[in-house]
């Protein structure tokens, strides 16, 4: 349990995740920092949650439908927009960060955006959803 409070309390709960970088803890409000958090943020909006929506891993696909569901208001009407507004404060790509070739998403972030919005959109509320396994179940009779 003292793990996963440190782990939530150094990596998760940090503003500038670049303070983490090792020797890089100087760089905390700066340019750099402020850049590596814009490929964080536009990195989690594509690969951890895009991605896990559109396929998530094989047997957890309940369990990514009902976490995305349960947060799906908050990560648009808050989460989302903050990051998009954050990243665009510069609109170009972001080359910052500790190594400067961290930032390899081609994709532009309203693109991102567009999908994450598009795929959270899709999901159902989970009642829906058993209510539809139901009926399909008694049509294989």
């Amino acid at each position: 349990q003292q793990v996963l409070f440190s782990i939530q309390a150094m990596i998760l709960g940090i503003d500038e995740p670049i303070a983490n970088e090792p020797s890089w803890e100087r760089d905390r409000g700066t340019d750099r920092s402020f850049n590596y958090n814009r490929i964080l943020n536009h990195g989690t909006m594509l690969y951890a949650m895009h991605d896990h929506l559109k396929a998530p891993p094989p047997g957890f696909e309940d369990l990514v439908k009902l976490h995305f569901w349960d947060r799906k208001q908050h990560l648009l009407e808050k989460q989302i927009p903050m990051w998009e507004k954050e990243i665009m404060k510069v609109p170009e790509r972001a080359k910052g960060g500790p190594y400067n070739r961290e930032n390899r998403i081609t994709e532009p972030v309203s693109t991102t955006v567009k999908k994450l919005k598009a795929e959270l959109d899709k999901l159902k509320p989970p009642e829906e959803e058993e209510e539809e396994e139901e009926e399909s179940d008694d049509d294989d009779f």
